[in-house]
């Protein structure tokens, strides 16, 4: 498949009748997570962030390869200084139950190749600080929210 901008996938996978949910093929999923790397203001979750998102899925030490997000505009780093990463979606969304941990290791293992498609994005909390930080895009090789 060509090369295309995040939003231009988004914009098909709408037109091809998908709501909010699509499940993709491997290539679709490559392309898209090639899209996500591609955009100028994704920021790649520190390793040790990683290992620490694995423990709390209670993961193998290594399983997660690459989690991106794509913070809104204003976002990029947090009134304290840190740069948010996965680790505050993640870490909002089981403190606050919002899914179930169950549900979330699931979609890390990566049994499908899942697209959730979005136009507001997705809040968290700065762990250090507790701010409100919002996710345009969050991806991993096999799930990813836009």
């Amino acid at each position: 498949m060509s090369k295309k901008s995040l939003e231009k996938i988004k914009e098909k996978l709408l037109k091809d009748g998908f709501g909010k949910k699509a499940l993709v093929s491997d290539e679709m999923m490559r392309e898209i997570f090639a899209a996500v790397s591609s955009e100028k203001n994704v920021i790649a979750t520190p390793s040790e962030e990683l290992r620490f998102i694995e423990g709390l899925m209670n993961l193998p030490i290594g399983y997660i390869k690459e989690f991106k997000v794509i913070p809104k505009s204003g976002y990029e780093v947090c009134s304290c200084g840190r740069v948010p990463s996965a680790l505050e979606i993640v870490q909002t969304a089981m403190k606050h139950r919002i899914h179930e941990t169950s549900l979330m290791r699931d979609t890390l293992i990566g049994f499908n190749n899942l697209v959730e498609l979005s136009t507001d994005g997705r809040s968290g909390e700065c762990v250090k600080c507790g701010r409100m930080v919002i996710m345009e895009t969050y991806a991993t090789a096999s799930y990813i929210y836009t």
